[in-house]
């Protein structure tokens, strides 16, 4: 019987963190039949192949490329070779999974027929015991309705695609695909768009229903070595914009007033928006359109601001800091 998931796992000269990531799908609780991960190593030249050879109890298929491609390539050669099951998963080699996440997930696709993705929540931080939550504490509790019975969120087009221009409401580390759906994509990944995450997942919603729990069953590293976390000023000034405008043109198309959703969204305050999202209006709009939402609020220019850290993550860092200081 083929698996019904398969999980790609893209690396490269991170043998530390995958062989920690590997033990996260050691762990899961799901039956190991339903599933497979892929580890696609870009011309490693560490001790990743020793590492994916301690896992020969995990149903592992091992693609080395022979020479790096890139990360959006290796990437990308996952979508091209191994999206030929029921469903999808993605676990970069510095994050991991908890080990209730891929039972919760296949059980909240499979409850959900018409949905063509579930995600679980995301906590993020420098190691699982100095971890902070993240996605799941960054939107306001009266913006999505929650099925308590369920501990359910099912998502409607205007909230997802708004939230997407400002944030990453949902981290696609967390996400399981329908298969389908995500082959029905063209492209699935688009060149050119650093965000490129994102980007997809805002473009994905647009065209499937989304369903999410406030379950936090992935965790996100904080630390210097990932695409994300290494960049700083102008370029990551330049993605944020980028794809902030991607985003709003979906928006535009569907006749989303994003303004008028954000004065609901706050109560018709600023006051009473997140931190982070304000902080990504900020960053991710055009300047004309943020001054309607924002008027004259500006981010933090405090020590994190000086150092380059991103807006989106400070709140994090600065929770973690005041953990920190109370040991």
């Amino acid at each position: 019987m083929p698996p019904a998931i398969t999980i790609i796992l893209p690396t490269f000269n991170r043998a530390h963190f995958l062989r920690e990531a590997l033990c996260s799908l050691r762990l899961q609780l799901l039956d190991r039949r339903e599933w497979r991960v892929v580890v696609l190593d870009n011309a490693s030249t560490d001790a990743t192949r020793d590492v994916v050879s301690e896992f020969s109890d995990l149903p592992l298929v091992y693609d080395p490329s022979p020479t790096n491609e890139g990360a959006d390539a290796n990437f990308a050669r996952g979508l091209v070779r191994y999206l030929d099951t029921e469903f999808f998963a993605i676990l970069c080699d510095d994050d991991l999974y908890a080990p209730y996440h891929l039972e919760l997930a296949l059980r909240g696709l499979r409850a959900n027929p018409e949905a063509g993705l579930f995600a679980n929540g995301t906590i993020w931080g420098a190691a699982l015991e100095a971890r902070s939550r993240g996605i799941c504490d960054s939107l306001s509790e009266d913006a999505l309705t929650l099925d308590m019975h369920r501990q359910t969120i099912v998502w409607d087009r205007e909230a997802w695609l708004v939230l997407h221009t400002a944030c990453s409401p949902v981290v696609i580390t967390g996400c399981l695909f329908r298969a389908s759906a995500l082959r029905a994509m063209s492209p699935i990944l688009t060149p050119g768009v650093f965000l490129g995450d994102r980007w997809l997942l805002a473009r994905f919603g647009q065209q499937h229903l989304c369903v999410t729990s406030p379950w936090p069953a992935t965790f996100i590293r904080l630390h210097g070595q990932n695409g994300y976390m290494g960049v700083r000023g102008e370029r990551m000034a330049h993605a944020h914009q980028q794809c902030g405008n991607l985003i709003l043109s979906l928006c535009e198309s569907e006749k989303i007033d994003v303004v008028a959703f954000w004065k609901k969204y706050g109560g018709g305050t600023v006051a009473q928006i997140p931190e982070p999202l304000k902080a990504g209006i900020h960053d991710c709009y055009p300047e004309v359109l943020r001054r309607r939402i924002l008027g004259s609020w500006r981010p933090s220019t405090g020590m994190l601001s000086r150092l380059g850290v991103p807006m989106t993550i400070q709140p994090a860092i600065r929770k973690m800091l005041r953990i920190f200081g109370k040991n």
